[in-house]
């Protein structure tokens, strides 16, 4: 066995692994073993290609039926046998249980609010009405020198059973969808999940608007930007010369906003191509806004970072005083920098998130192309 050290929850937990040797002499370990290497070709784990992730997806489900906790963190903690194998001998069983009851703990918290909105819903609390439909790793990663898979972004889809949907009306038919930030897999199956909370539901049980609004709150928990397909907030921005504007002079353009500042040494690179985006597309001219908003604390400190760069291609402005808590980072829940939304000629958001995942050039002329045809 070789020895290693796993970084997972704010702990840093020494364990063991087990070799492609002894894995291949026990069927768990074998299974594990494949899953492992799907994550590390960057392929898909859904419940068909791993079996205990309907396992755990039915764990949750009962979880959501039952209402017992304690049952359910037995289920998806790490047992005996697989702390054995996976913490350090230098640990004590004490210490290994508070390390996962410290996890637990924080998942009780995500429960609470899962109970909530299925009290809200007026589910029943019969784990049988709840019927396992799909399972799958949004993606997974298998952690540098460690070898463990970590899922992220995992998705639980159920129905109800035809007896609940009896008692409680048609308006329950559809699918329901539960998500958890992340979960770790261990040699007999996922467990440790973090950030268990809900995704969707029919949209018929608290009518359109409510779900709509549900459906944003939750995008906006998990992707830490505001949805596309809605409709951009306005918002006040300031030249650097000192003159507020509003977005609504934006109105009828596709807009870039890219919010950045000078201190921010990962803004340095996007903000650097957002000026040869700029200069290589002339037709976007008096169609496209690009908007370089800086939360900089001052205008001084953005001009003279933007005059050092000589970045002046980009429409360049000032947030306001406050820096993350003036206007326009505050109403489309900017968190960290940099963030980039991108918004078609009728002010919705089209794509939002960190500009190193974007084709923005490519966004923006299909949208310039949409309004032509």
């Amino acid at each position: 066995m070789r020895r290693i050290r796993l970084l997972f929850s704010g702990c840093l937990l020494p364990i063991l692994l087990v070799s492609g040797q002894e894995a291949g002499e026990n069927s768990d370990a074998a299974l594990a073993a494949k899953v492992q290497q799907l994550a590390s070709q960057g392929q898909e784990i859904t419940w068909k290609t791993d079996p205990t992730l309907k396992t755990f997806g039915q764990e949750v489900l009962s979880l959501l039926g039952n209402r017992e906790t304690d049952r359910f963190w037995e289920a998806v903690k790490f047992s005996e046998e697989e702390a054995a194998k996976l913490f350090s001998p230098d640990l004590t069983p004490n210490q290994i249980e508070g390390s996962q009851q410290k996890i637990g703990q924080r998942l009780n918290e995500r429960i609470a609010k899962l109970f909530t909105l299925a009290d809200k819903l007026k589910l029943p609390k019969n784990e049988d009405s709840f019927q396992f439909q799909d399972a799958k790793v949004g993606t997974s990663n298998v952690t540098p020198q460690t070898e463990i898979v970590v899922g992220i972004e995992v998705e639980i889809r159920f129905k109800l059973s035809e007896a609940a949907i009896q008692e409680l009306g048609e308006s329950y038919q559809g699918e329901y969808a539960l998500a958890l930030h992340m979960i770790i897999r261990g040699d007999q199956g996922w467990k440790l999940p973090q950030g268990l909370r809900w995704q969707d539901f029919p949209n018929t049980i608290l009518g359109a608007e409510a779900t709509v609004q549900f459906r944003e709150e939750a995008y906006l928990r998990q992707h830490v930007t505001l949805m596309p397909g809605a409709k951009g907030p306005e918002f006040t921005f300031f030249s650097l010369t000192g003159e507020e504007h509003s977005s609504k002079e934006l109105e009828g353009k596709v807009v870039v906003l890219e919010f950045w500042a000078s201190w921010c040494g990962a803004c340095q690179a996007p903000m650097a191509k957002m000026q040869t985006f700029v200069d290589k597309n002339p037709e976007w001219k008096d169609k496209v806004e690009v908007l370089a908003l800086s939360l900089d604390n001052t205008i001084n400190q953005a001009s003279e970072h933007l005059e050092k760069k000589g970045w002046h291609s980009t429409r360049n402005v000032w947030g306001g005083e406050g820096a993350f808590g003036s206007n326009a980072p505050s109403v489309y829940k900017v968190r960290g920098i940099p963030t980039t939304y991108i918004m078609d000629a009728a002010g919705k958001i089209v794509e939002a998130g960190h500009p190193a995942s974007m084709d923005i050039p490519g966004i923006v002329n299909e949208l310039l192309a949409a309004t032509t045809e």
